[in-house]
């Protein structure tokens, strides 16, 4: 990933107990002084969900680099990360 970029999706496998969606996530972008929070995100649903679309809004940042932080929920459960989508800005 090089450019700019506004809008994050990714969605999870939910088949509990065993997968469930993650605790937790937040976008950072890669900057010269290493990895860096995205300010301003705006989380659609609040909280993460399994088998649904989580979608990130944010202001514009161009950086060579973008990475999701994501906790995992609690134990025994797990997530699985099965698709992730990074969108230029103004893509709605």
């Amino acid at each position: 990933m090089d450019g700019e970029t506004a809008t994050v999706e990714l969605y999870c496998l939910g088949a509990e107990p065993l997968y469930k969606a993650p605790a937790s996530y937040t976008i950072q972008f890669r900057s010269n002084d290493g990895w860096q929070d995205v300010s301003g995100q705006e989380h659609y649903p609040l909280q993460p969900m399994a088998n649904g679309r989580n979608r990130v809004e944010f202001p514009s940042v161009d950086a060579p680099g973008v990475r999701i932080v994501l906790q995992h929920p609690p134990s025994p459960s797990q997530f699985r990360l099965i698709e992730l989508e990074v969108f230029d800005p103004g893509v709605p």
